[in-house]
């Protein structure tokens, strides 16, 4: 599981724009005695924030070995209100309700952690009455773009090179 890779992690802790947009979202609606589900937690920074900001328990749900890494470094600086589960969401079951969900759920391009059908699974399941999701939506904005000197280089086969006809081969940059 790629989860279990620190280097992912690293990545995704290095993106502080997405990484800033989440604390300021979490310290903006969590308030004291709020209980928060971090769902897909990883590092648990997203768990650390929400304890940080004054919720009373806050909930750490991951399927992967790394949330063990995620108990340690919110132990290690003194988040003892953070409870963590690990397992499928499916099987997990969490003592109460949950005034607030945050999750970063989204991935590469919106779909590509396929976590959104077990998100909603956990908001229907546990999101209290009147409670919030973070992000509580998204958009997803794409554009065509034309990059000469990058076709150029993919279109390396097609010149000729050395007088030889490539053409065998020359679809194969574009494709691979």
């Amino acid at each position: 599981m790629p989860y279990s890779d620190i280097q992912i992690h690293k990545v995704m802790l290095e993106d502080r724009i997405r990484t800033q947009a989440f604390e300021q979202s979490i310290m903006q609606v969590v308030r004291p005695g709020h209980r928060v589900l971090d769902f897909g937690c990883g590092t648990g920074i997203l768990s650390i924030m929400a304890a940080r900001a004054g919720a009373e328990t806050v909930y750490a749900l991951d399927k992967s070995r790394f949330i063990r890494v995620a108990k340690r470094v919110a132990d290690a600086n003194g988040f003892g209100n953070i409870a963590f589960y690990h397992g499928d969401h499916s099987q997990v079951e969490l003592p109460t309700e949950v005034d607030i969900i945050v999750s970063e759920w989204m991935g590469h391009f919106v779909f590509f952690e396929r976590l959104f059908g077990p998100l909603l699974d956990m908001r229907n399941r546990y999101l209290a009455s009147g409670g919030v999701m973070i992000p509580e939506r998204i958009s997803l904005k794409a554009a065509l773009v034309s990059d000469e000197s990058l076709f150029q280089n993919l279109a390396f086969f097609r010149t000729k090179p050395y007088g030889i006809d490539f053409e065998e081969v020359s679809d194969w940059p574009f494709c691979h």
